[in-house]
Formats: C-alpha cells, structure tokens, sequence
C-alpha cells in the first residue's frame, strides 16, 4: 500500500530548485502576501462570504500585527457586541499578551440629562507589606499567606487544588450600582485572577481571568457578568498553579450609585467581514441610530467609524468610555490625544469628526480622566455626524510618544478602509478555488453549500490574520504562526511562547500557499529553539517538524533553507524516539507511552527519508529508527487482553490503558504495519463509524488526528468511507460555528482552544480532498483524481 503525501505538497506554488532568500523584516501589504497565483479566480469580492447569524465570527486581525479584536482568551469565547458596544482588544507583548476588555465602550445620552454621581465611596487596601485591612480581616482557602520584600504573598499549599485564594469582604456604606476595582499585582510566579462573590451568583464570577502578566490594573463592574448592584461582596485573589505565589501590593475601589444602564443601546446587530466588523445600534431616548465598523488602518492602529443620525430635537451626546490599561502615572492627556503605558507598550486614542470631507479634531469636546476610568464626550447635533475613533499602538523605547504620534497623524480613513476590502478580495483570490461545496451521500443536518463555502474561506482569512511579526522584546527576531490569534495561548517555546509545537506547524504548512517567506521564518524561529540534546521547551506535542519541512520545500524548491535546518529536526527526532508522550507542565511522567505520539514520529520519519535522499545525506539512521519505532508500536499498543489497540503503555508496569479509541485510529495513516495491526486498527475505527452521526460517529475529533484518518482511509482505497468520514467532519464543524482545537458530540460542541488554527486547517484541508486535490509520493508534483 504506496504512502501519500498530505494534500499540502500537492498544488505547488513554485517548481522545485526555486530558491528563496531568508526574509527580513515583513513588507507592506498587500506586496509581501498573495503574489503568486495558485489556482485563483480572475476576481473574488470578500463581501461574498460575509456573516451577520446569531453564530458569527468576531475575531479580526491583519497579518504581521501584534493586535487581535475581540479575543477569545484561549478557552473563553468571545462575546458579541454588547448594549454598551465595547471594544475588545487583545495584543501581543512581551512574554504573555493582554487581554483589554472594554478598552472603549459608548453610551449616547440626553445632554440636558444630570449625570452627577450622587454618592461615591472610596476605599484603599494597602497591601505593603501585611494582609492587614482598615475595616476587616482577610480569610484564606487553599493558600499560605506570607510578607516578602515588602509584599502581601500568597503561595498555594502544598497537597490541595493547584490554587487557592484570598478573600476579604467589601461593604460599601450604601447599595453600589457601580464602580471600579484597581488592583497592583508586582509579582506571580504561576498565574493570578481576581473574582468576586455574592450570595445571588451560583459560581464566583471572573473580574480578571489567569494571567501570567503582573501590573497594575482596572477593572469595571458593569463589565462584569452577574453584577446588578451589591450592598456587600467578595473579591477573592487567587495564586494559580502547584506551589505558584503571588503578590498583592494594593487594592482600591471606587464605587458608585451611578445608573449603569445610562446610555445603552436598545437593539444592536452585527456582521463579519474579513476587512471589518460593522454594527448598527438603535437608541430610545435620546432617538439615536448609529451604524459603524471597526477596521484596521494598519498593523498597530485600530479605527472605529460611527455614522450617527440624532432624530432629536436637540444635541445629545456621544460618550466615549474605558478603564486605563496602564501605570496610572503614564496616562497622558493632551488636546485630543490621551495614552496610555505600562510594560514598555502603549496605546493612545484619538477623536476626529469629519467636516468638509476632512477628519479634524472636534470643535467641540470634553477628555476627562482620572485613576479608575476616561471619558470623551462629543455634542451632536440633530441630523447626520460622522466620526472616529482612532486607537494606536506601540511597543518598545518611547512607546507612548510613538503610540500619540499614530494615533493623531491625518488620515483618510474611509479611503484606507475601502483599500482594507480590496486587499483582502485579492489575498482570498489567490488561495485554491474550489468548485464543489456542500455535503452529499450523507444527512447534511442542515449544512448547506454556501455556509461550506463561506466557511472555507473564513479559514483562510483566519489563517492569513494569524501572523505575529517579530518581537525583539523576546529576542526572538522570527514571525510567529500563533496557535491561534484570538485565543492568546502563550504556553510555547521560551521566547516564541504563541507558538505551539503543533498548531504552529500546521499553520506554516497552509501558509506556504500565500506567504512561503513567513512559512519559512516561521519554521526556522520554531527549529531554532531546539537545543543540543534534541529538546524544544514549552508544550512538547506529536512531532510534524520533518512533515513541515518537507511541505515548504516541495512548495518552493529552497533546498539550501531545508539544509540548515536538518541538523534540528534531527536532533529533535532522536529526542523524540526516547520520548515518546505529552510534556506539560506537572504532566511529566517519563515511564508513558502514547500511541499518536509515536505514530506521528513515524509519519515524521517518511518524511525525513525523502528529505535526506534531496539533500544527499544516508537516510540509514531513519530507516533504521522507523524500525525500532514501529517494532515498539506492535508491543506496546497491540495486545490480546484488550479487544482494540489501546492508546497509553506504561514501561515501568507493562500495564495498558485504552484511552481515547479516536486517538489510536490515527495510526491507520501507517502503511508498513503487518496486515493484523492494520486489520485491528481499521475494525476499531469501523466499530465507531456512521457518517450520518455527529463527528463520523467518532466521539471527538482534533485536525492532526483526522487528517491521518482521512488520508489512511484513502491511501487503502476505502474510498466511501474516506469521503463519508470527510464530509462528516466539514459539515459537524461547519455547525459547531468555531475554529476550534477540540469538537464533541452529545451534544456537538467545540472546546478547548478557542479560536484555534486546527479547525480552520481542517475546513480548508478536507474541502480540498472533497475537490480531488490528492497526494503524490513523488516530487510533490500537483495532482488531480
């Protein structure tokens, strides 16, 4: 049974022995990206595939851009635009990325209407040094507190949960209905969060979800899910992760009886475009409509657009609003300019309001700010006002000036915004075009061709936003191809912590159609960080570095870049096959075995063959590991005392665990097995299939496990079943609405992290084996079935 080459090396982009220089810093847009033309359409308007469901997308990003709106933070999903129409950004600094929840919020009022706080409280914890408070005492679950240089330290117990917390009880002197919380945390070995408690909410709700970043931060309570106003509440500090501690210096609260539904929107809906996010919002009192979008001017400015329509009789105003995400001695208000720094970046926002066709600074205008939160206010009058929020950012040596700079330079706008949409009509232009969507031959459960069709290029914009530039702040001088942008996953490498060692490569594989200069930086920051015993630090996951490899050369032909880097890859490799399992953290048990860990290392190994025959080096050493690597697979994962393969071994016990059966099938993308162990792996995946089920009848699914799957079921001639268990697969993750890394059933459901390239990679894959793109053993020549 001849082996095939994932459809990846198939539609080449430029013919072998086409070498390409190492790339330096990234090139504008739309230049460096889409200039050669695989298997395109003459034109491709990006408006086609836009979505405005209850279930739409709301990341958005550009490539070579540390920002990401609306981010997801790994497991928790995005929200939809709110009554308030927050801006949500997410941006990539420094060893971990921030999460700004509710960075800008607006409200629309009456501008005869009082907006005087009646009653605001006060109250300061100074931590410095004790877990001693003016008017109550702390209480402890789970941690040990301490004072260490100067500072009120938490550290989890050893024994317990890998967490724990402290809680003190505040009691404002009347019902608060708003407010803020600021908190200084100047140190965390693990992670932090920050909750608050009351007897009306089943589960403490998160003010600030773990967080690896120390600093000084605010947080508003109506942002806050479950918050309708308290007489008395906790706030409950947490140290995360086994033995972690972490540092409280400070804690203040500002609360309000200020009416926290001032000003919402009554109605507001949404679309997603791969240029922007529109949104329209209807106001009762005063009558107000507001249609905007939110767009990206460039990789470090964000501009939000409003076209206002006040069919009041008098002016109302527009108010602006957000909590400082910064050191509050580096707030900096000037003209209509206000910044922000902390941590060596910085934002700034600006407002300007077009007039004559021209955006300008307001005539007419208030920026007020303190500690705790800013407030813009502009007057509008009856009629029809345009304006905009401009949003920069900078990262480095004088941030803050750099960030006002952009944020108050001229600008067309609405010309750069109209330049955003055809950019992206011409990247989605040059990816593969296919002909056929929708699902056949099986229940399509609703699914229909042109949600196929949306979704699969939604997965390439995802995978063509999903760039990071470098970032000298890490020292680390590569772009990265993040586990997923919007997710803010940040557990990999060192300095390079974006990158898994498994999404990662699998976004450098599909990148290579459209960017192969990225796909190969990308690859050689990865490979770069595999020290001299063959170990790459971060997550360790199923090897796909040769795999890699081999996809960008065979796209373009650079063989002098696939030399430098055989040295790594090999090294890596030879760790590998003594290490055959999942390295996380605690999760660090060295006597187990893991069936996809090692049947990946082999599909690995195929690879690294081909790689040595190009480069004219022994392939002896690979061939040689193939066999002492398969010989283990027989032994450890086929047994008689279990009716199917299992998935875990354990070498200090010979004890076997079954594990997850989904896992195991991914060997069947194995062809040098004995005819039992392919027999034994195809009746276990045959004792679970039903394309007419949810998932295939599989209970889960994760790209790297169903592309070897689906391409084992094809290189066996099981052609029904291949295309029965593809078709489930695009049409369950079609529905399951996200880019996921995980999806269940009962009830069919995405998790894990969330938005994730393995769902995108997926749709755009099994889309291009639903269209007849096959594999070759060969060169990686195109071929069509």
């Amino acid at each position: 049974m001849q082996n095939t080459i994932f459809f990846l090396c198939c539609v080449v982009l430029m013919s072998p022995g086409t070498e390409t220089s190492h790339a330096g810093p990234p090139d504008p847009l739309p230049e460096r990206i889409g200039a050669t033309r695989i298997h395109g359409q003459d034109a491709f308007d990006s408006d086609s595939i836009r979505h405005d469901g209850p279930e739409q997308w709301r990341w958005l990003s550009m490539p070579y851009s540390r920002l990401v709106l609306n981010p997801s933070l790994i497991t928790e999903r995005s929200t939809p635009l709110c009554d308030l129409l927050a801006l949500h950004v997410g941006y990539y600094h420094g060893a971990h990325p921030e999460r700004m929840q509710a960075l800008a919020s607006i409200r629309v009022l009456d501008a005869q209407a009082s907006e005087t706080t009646t009653q605001r409280w006060r109250h300061t914890l100074d931590l410095d040094g004790a877990w001693t408070a003016p008017d109550g005492d702390w209480a402890f679950q789970g941690v040990t507190p301490s004072v260490a240089h100067g500072r009120a330290m938490i550290t989890v117990a050893e024994g317990g949960d890998p967490w724990g917390h402290a809680a003190y009880t505040v009691a404002p002197p009347f019902h608060a209905r708003s407010g803020f919380i600021r908190v200084h945390v100047p140190e965390a070995t693990g992670a932090w969060a920050l909750k608050i408690g009351h007897d009306d909410l089943p589960v403490d709700a998160y003010i600030q979800h773990d967080t690896q970043r120390t600093g000084a931060y605010t947080y508003d309570l109506s942002q806050v899910d479950g918050w309708r106003g308290r007489d008395a509440f906790d706030l409950k500090f947490f140290a995360v992760g086994n033995g972690s501690r972490a540092a409280l210096a400070s804690l203040e609260l500002e609360l309000r009886d200020d009416d926290p539904d001032l000003g919402r929107a009554a109605s507001v809906s949404t679309c997603w475009r791969p240029w922007q996010l529109t949104f329209e919002a209807a106001y009762n009192a005063p009558a107000v409509t507001i249609e905007g979008s939110d767009f990206f001017y460039d990789e470090n400015t964000v501009v939000r657009m409003f076209d206002i329509a006040s069919h009041a009789a008098d002016a109302v105003a527009l108010r602006i609003e957000g909590r400082p995400y910064a050191d509050a001695a580096r707030i900096v208000h000037a003209e209509n300019v206000l910044s922000f720094e902390q941590h060596a970046r910085a934002y700034a926002l600006a407002i300007a309001q077009k007039t004559n066709n021209v955006y300008r600074k307001p005539d007419a205008f208030t920026l007020e700010q303190d500690d705790f939160q800013w407030r813009l206010t502009v007057p509008v009058q009856p009629g029809n006002t345009r304006l905009a929020l401009t949003v920069a950012f900078a990262s480095g040596e004088d941030a803050a000036a750099l960030a006002r700079d952009r944020a108050a330079a001229e600008r067309d706008i609405e010309a750069r915004r109209a330049e955003r949409k055809r950019t992206w009509d011409a990247l989605l232009a040059n990816v593969p075009a296919p002909t056929r969507f929708g699902v056949s031959g099986i229940d399509a459960k609703g699914v229909t061709p042109d949600e196929h069709r949306r979704a699969y290029y939604a997965a390439w914009t995802f995978l063509i936003q999903n760039t990071l530039p470098p970032m000298p702040e890490n020292d680390y001088p590569y772009p990265q191809t993040p586990t997923g942008k919007p997710s803010l996953w940040a557990e990999g490498a060192s300095r390079a912590r974006a990158s898994a060692a498994w999404e990662s490569f699998f976004a450098q594989q599909l990148l290579v159609f459209v960017d192969p200069d990225a796909a190969w930086d990308a690859f050689d920051g990865m490979m770069s960080q595999v020290d001299a015993d063959g170990w790459l630090d971060g997550e360790v996951l199923p090897s796909r570095k040769a795999q890699t490899a081999w996809i960008l050369y065979a796209h373009t032909g650079d063989a002098a870049r696939l030399e430098n880097l055989y040295p790594p890859i090999s090294r890596y490799l030879r760790w590998r096959e003594k290490n055959p399992r999942w390295i996380y953290k605690e999760h660090d048990n060295p006597h187990q075995r893991d069936s996809n860990f090692v049947d990946s290392l082999l599909l690995d190994l195929q690879f690294m063959e081909r790689i040595a025959d190009v480069l004219g080096h022994d392939r002896a050493e690979w061939q040689n590991m193939t066999e002492r690597v398969t010989k283990n697979y027989l032994q450890w994962f086929f047994s008689n005392d279990h009716e199917h393969p299992v998935q875990y071994y354990y070498k200090d016990t010979g004890q076997r665990d079954p594990g997850h059966a989904t896992w195991v099938c991914s060997g069947l993308y194995l062809d040098n097995l004995p005819d039992e162990a392919d027999e034994a792996l195809l009746q276990l995946f045959r004792s679970m299939y039903n394309p007419n089920q949810d998932l295939a009848g599989l209970d889960f699914y994760k790209h790297p496990i169903g592309s070897m799957i689906a391409h084992g079921l094809r290189q066996r001639g099981l052609t029904d079943e291949a295309n029965g268990y593809i078709q489930a697969i695009l049409r369950d993750i079609i529905r399951a609405t996200r880019f996921s890394e995980n999806y269940s059933y009962n009830p069919l459901r995405s998790w894990g992290v969330e938005d994730s390239i393995f769902g995108a990679a997926t749709i755009i894959e099994f889309t291009l084996l639903q269209n007849g793109y096959a594999g070759s053993r060969g060169q990686g020549s195109g071929v069509r079935e």
